[in-house]
């Protein structure tokens, strides 16, 4: 049935989804506000938030950006949330969490070693393997 979830704070501009490979009534949504702000909803089949989970810009870009994105392992069902964090440290250009039995991970980072300089990605597409816990990523930046 339809069911209103809290809000995210700011206008909502991407929306990504994922369903648990192993858990059939378990999905997890993730939004990107106006604001720069992602927030995860995990529902199981009811919803809790984890609200400004991590931030992707401080001003919204004029174009759309899918700076984020969400993907199961598909054996383990362990989830993979991973965005192109708003930082200024250069070795901190991509920014990911996991969520294991119930619990969001503390944030952790990837530094793109191709670029001395601070990055800003405007793009994060995952794909899961099938039958097995790996999970391919793809970005774009800022340019």
């Amino acid at each position: 049935a339809e069911a209103e979830q809290a809000t995210a704070g700011s206008p909502i501009r991407a929306v990504r989804t994922a369903w648990s490979p192993t858990a059939s009534t378990t999905r997890i949504i993730v939004t990107q506000s106006d604001d720069g702000w992602l927030d995860a909803y995990v529902c199981a089949p009811t919803c809790t938030v984890t609200n400004n989970i991590g931030q992707v810009w401080s001003t919204a870009p004029t174009n759309p950006q899918n700076r984020f994105d969400i993907t199961y392992e598909s054996s383990s069902g362990e989830a993979l949330l991973v965005y192109g964090i708003l930082s200024t440290d250069t070795t901190r250009d991509i920014a990911y969490r996991t969520y294991v039995g119930g619990t969001w991970s503390a944030e952790q980072y990837l530094d793109d070693t191709g670029h001395a300089t601070d990055v800003q990605y405007s793009l994060i597409n995952l794909a899961s393997r099938k039958g097995s816990d790996q999970i391919g990523l793809i970005g774009a930046l800022d340019k």
